[in-house]
């Protein structure tokens, strides 16, 4: 997991600008959204260690935002093993 980090903390810090109105309809407020909500997911996976309740929201809502699909099929993580 070390190894891609860096390619996931920068996969997340995008849908914060280019969907903020996706991420705002599903509850985030704007003033979040605008703010520190790609930093906190990005950190959120770099810093690999720690307790981060809003780093996890943030983190499952921009994947929830790039899936843009039905989060039934969330229920397999492929990114890891290829």
């Amino acid at each position: 997991m070390d190894r891609d980090r860096k390619v996931l903390a920068a996969t997340l810090r995008h849908p914060v600008s280019e969907r903020q109105d996706e991420l705002e309809v599903n509850g985030w407020a704007a003033e979040s959204v605008q703010g520190s909500m790609a930093e906190l997911a990005a950190h959120s996976v770099l810093a690999s260690t720690g307790n981060y309740g809003d780093s996890v929201r943030a983190v499952t809502a921009m994947g929830l935002v790039l899936w843009g699909s039905d989060p039934g099929g969330l229920d397999e993580t492929r990114f890891w093993g290829e």
